[in-house]
């Protein structure tokens, strides 16, 4: 699995800020599916003002604290595979 960093650099050359929100989307929906109690979306980290840079680092942080950051990789590689 890729260090936060990486995978931060990875997201922000890989995802405009829409599709970074329909990233969000798709977890919330995997997560719902799988019974998990974590909501994401962009509104609900703290992740709607700043830079692309500083939404990715909130992502990524909401889903360490939460044990989910595997879950974020999977999807990115889904999304944009060969980019991590």
């Amino acid at each position: 699995m890729p260090n936060p960093s990486e995978l931060r650099r990875a997201i922000v050359a890989s995802f405009n800020l829409d599709e970074l929100d329909l990233l969000c989307a798709d977890l919330d929906a995997t997560f719902a599916e799988a019974g998990l109690d974590v909501r994401v979306s962009l509104e609900r980290i703290g992740a709607m003002h700043g830079s692309i840079e500083v939404r990715v680092q909130r992502l990524i942080e909401y889903l360490v604290r939460r044990d989910c950051l595997a879950a974020l990789v999977a999807a990115v590689r889904q999304a944009r595979p060969g980019r991590l």
